[in-house]
């Protein structure tokens, strides 16, 4: 009985588990049905916890008839031969992709300040990426490890490996120069000062250069730009003329937002203040569809963000300025930022123009006052989410006066300019980024200035007073995510307001932008196609972009662009009887002066190895729908006309321990058609070059600048070709740092054209008239200080750092 009570539990228990292990099966009897639609109903009837990307896995369709015991089998099943793994993590069956298409998130940041670095370079699996402006990424990479190589200007370059597959990676990086008490690092501050090769005519600046190069007080942004290819240098004019452009047609941006003026009177003096520059990235021309109009080059600035784990202080006295920075964290995720510049009285020393009727010196005595502050704050919300607030103002004044027995004349020159914008930038899981921006620029421009006109053999005065306010507001919202394999997509909605106003009248007018930008990293190459729409005045203006850069082996690289760009504000000369220039700031479209087009096609390669790097790169620009004003007596008409400009410049760049020297030479053929009368034709020529020694604690520096060829800005009157057949500048400069405690300090002394070459600038030319009308009056040529070039300048500075 017993063992029949035994056989018989025994036969129920077997029973029972067949039972249970029949409940727990399931049958997939699927045609031609999408993956994810599968994996769905697996999910629902087999009690099975999945985790999965939804567009990864519905690239595939399957068609399946067959009864397994659990959902674990079916799954491992449906999966067989398809590039997917399998992971259990705390009882959820993970599906990962097998093959590089998962995104990995993440930060590039400087070791010590927590500041993010914009636009380093991410190599992974000899594909090419670039981190946003505030040093963040998302890339593909590797589904079990992927190693990467970060680098940036100035900072020591780092290769890592990624495992595990996390989801957010912040990696740091050491700048090249760290003093240390029992440490020495073999890297340099300077090291890596300029790059090119990422992107076709782009060129990449570590700043921090500029500061032992000559002039390197108050202009060092652009004492560095000007060394740069394609850049002029020759004249000495205020501003950013790239490629033949003319003033208005490039640009400078300041965390996004533009600023209208560059520099004020004394070039010397730059609007940008050398202490809030982080990164600058010039755009010699045929960038992406980011940048609108704009038909010459793009400077785009980003300001830093300040540190975060202690206070900073600096300090530059020079012969012209004194200068003070000052960065508080406000918590572990907070920055403010704050920078203020002056300068002193009695800047410029009495100028003598000419003798009186006496026989003695006529002097003037001018005025230049220049000051502007910055205030910047900036912050994280979390690893997905960070913001920034940015504020600049400055002031330039310039003014002198002229009363004698036998001349008079007032002149002066007064630039208020106020730049503010805000982003926000927040990243998804998905690695997809959303950036909202918004800003505002304002310049208020007054000028007062007497030129002389000879008509029926009587000389005349003719006062000139300029008086503009030029302002534009933005709203931006971009998007950008992966999209294919190894692709990201940028996707743009711009909205802005553009006013200009003078004595008499005033535009305000409203353009509509966006924009697309796809970018594909092969392996070796790197691929963007883009399209910009701006639709302005009641007409949509289509302008497609595209770029390549490619990777040839033994450290060669070639890269090409091409693109249309249009321009619908800027400046446009006006010409009074043929004597001086004035350019006056308009709205292209809605008056005589027609919206500016422009055609962009560069292409080129590079070498580089550990020190040396080489470049040559071969451009061709059209200009359609340039203008000139002439005003005379009897009105003004308006003449508009064709540029065209083609050239080829070349970059050599050599460094070894600290120690660098570089040099370019452009040449160009250019010409300008505004009528059958008014045909120009030039070769612009410049020779560049430049070196640093290192020498711990000392630095040693030259740059040397040769030019000819070149023409003025307007073109035509009395005074076109006011300058020297040439222009040569050689400039010095010397450095010596040392620590005293917890003080840094630089000091040291620059000189500005050494050889005192009597150069002359190009611009603004006003003729000083003797007292009195009639033939016998007499006009002096150039006798004035707006024709002066830079003379034989010496300066000092001390800069301390805490």
């Amino acid at each position: 009985m017993r063992l029949l009570t035994r056989t018989l539990l025994i036969i129920m228990l077997l029973l029972f588990g067949y039972s249970k292990s029949f409940s727990q099966s399931i049958r997939l009897n699927v045609s031609s049905r999408p993956l994810g639609e599968t994996l769905r109903y697996l999910s629902e009837n087999s009690n099975t916890m999945l985790s999965y990307d939804q567009r990864e896995v519905d690239k595939y369709t399957i068609s399946i008839d067959s009864l397994f015991n659990s959902g674990g089998d079916a799954l491992r099943y449906i999966l067989q031969g398809l590039p997917f793994k399998i992971k259990i993590i705390k009882g959820v069956y993970v599906i990962i992709p097998s093959y590089g298409h998962l995104r990995v998130s993440g930060r590039i940041y400087d070791q010590y300040s927590g500041e993010g670095l914009p636009y380093a370079l991410i190599v992974s699996g000899n594909k090419r990426y670039l981190t946003d402006a505030d040093g963040h990424f998302s890339i593909p990479v590797n589904q079990t490890f992927s190693s990467l190589k970060i680098a940036y200007l100035g900072y020591v370059q780092k290769d890592t490996i990624l495992s595990n597959l996390p989801a957010i990676v912040n990696i740091s990086l050491l700048p090249g120069s760290t003093l240390l008490r029992e440490a020495v690092l073999e890297a340099f501050e300077i090291e890596n000062s300029m790059q090119s090769g990422t992107e076709p005519a782009v060129f990449k600046i570590n700043h921090v250069v500029s500061a032992y190069l000559p002039g390197n007080g108050d202009n060092s942004v652009f004492n560095l730009m000007r060394m740069m290819p394609g850049v002029r240098a020759t004249g000495e004019q205020g501003g950013l003329f790239v490629w033949g452009s003319k003033p208005g047609e490039s640009a400078l941006f300041l965390d996004g937002a533009r600023l209208f003026s560059m520099s004020g009177y004394n070039e010397q003096i730059s609007l940008i203040n050398p202490f809030i520059v982080k990164d600058i990235n010039l755009h010699k021309g045929a960038y992406g569809p980011k940048f609108g109009n704009q038909t010459g080059a793009i400077a785009e600035i980003t300001g830093i963000a300040g540190r975060l784990d202690k206070p900073e202080l600096m300090l530059n006295l020079n012969n012209q300025t004194l200068n003070i920075f000052s960065s508080v964290p406000i918590s572990k995720t907070n920055n403010l930022m704050a920078s203020y510049r002056q300068t002193f009285y009695g800047l410029f020393s009495a100028v003598s123009l000419r003798q009186n009727t006496r026989g003695d010196d006529i002097k003037i005595y001018p005025e230049y006052s220049f000051r502007d502050a910055n205030v910047r704050f900036s912050g994280y919300v979390s690893d997905r989410a960070n913001y920034r607030l940015s504020l600049m103002g400055s002031a330039d004044n310039f003014s002198y006066s002229l009363n004698d027995d036998d001349a008079m004349l007032d002149a002066s020159e007064k630039n208020r300019q106020f730049v503010g914008s805000a982003s926000i930038n927040l990243r998804n899981k998905l690695g997809g980024a959303f950036l909202f921006q918004a800003g505002h620029s304002i310049l208020e421009n007054r000028s007062l200035k007497f030129i002389t006109t000879r008509g029926n053999n009587i000389w005349r005065y003719n006062k000139i007073k300029i008086e503009q306010n030029v302002s534009e507001s933005y709203l931006k919202g971009i998007y950008n995510f992966g999209l294919f394999k190894n692709g990201k997509l940028t996707l743009a909605l711009e909205g802005f307001r553009q006013y200009i106003s003078d004595t008499t009248t005033s535009w305000e007018e409203y353009r509509a932008s966006l924009y697309a930008d796809q970018e594909f990293a092969f392996k070796g190459a790197t691929l963007k196609a883009g399209i910009r729409g701006d639709y302005f005045l009641g007409r949509f203006y289509l302008q497609p972009r595209f770029s390549l850069v490619a990777e040839l082996g033994y450290g060669f690289k070639t890269f090409a662009a091409f693109g249309l760009y249009n321009q619908f504000s800027g400046k446009v000369p006006e010409i009074y009887e043929e004597v001086a220039p004035l350019y006056i700031w308009k709205i292209f479209g809605s008056n005589t002066t027609p919206v500016v087009s422009s055609t962009h096609l560069t292409a080129g390669f590079s070498w580089s190895d550990n020190r040396l790097f080489v470049s040559l790169e071969g451009y061709y620009k059209r200009n359609n729908g340039i203008a000139q004003i002439i005003r005379s007596s009897s009105g003004a008409s308006v003449l508009s006309g064709v540029s065209l400009f083609s050239g080829a410049d070349l970059f050599a760049k050599w460094e070894k321990g600290g120690s660098q020297l570089f040099s370019s030479f452009t040449y160009s053929f250019a010409s300008e058609i505004y009528s059958e009368t008014l045909n120009y034709r030039y070769n612009p020529m410049e020779i560049k070059a430049g070196g640093v020694l290192n020498i711990s604690p000392f630095h040693i520096s030259t740059t040397f600048v040769y030019g000819d060829g070149y023409r003025d800005f307007f073109g035509t009157g009395r005074y076109s070709s006011v300058e020297a057949d040439y222009y040569s500048r050689l400039d010095i400069s010397g450095t010596y740092e040392f620590r005293i405690k917890k003080f840094k300090f630089m000091t040291g002394v620059s000189i500005l054209n050494v050889l005192n070459t009597k150069n002359k600038k190009t611009l603004e030319v006003i003729p000083i008239q003797q007292r009195g009308q009639g033939q016998g009056s007499v006009v002096s040529p150039l006798a004035n200080i707006y024709a002066e070039a830079i003379p034989f300048s010496p300066a000092v500075f001390i800069q301390i750092t805490l």
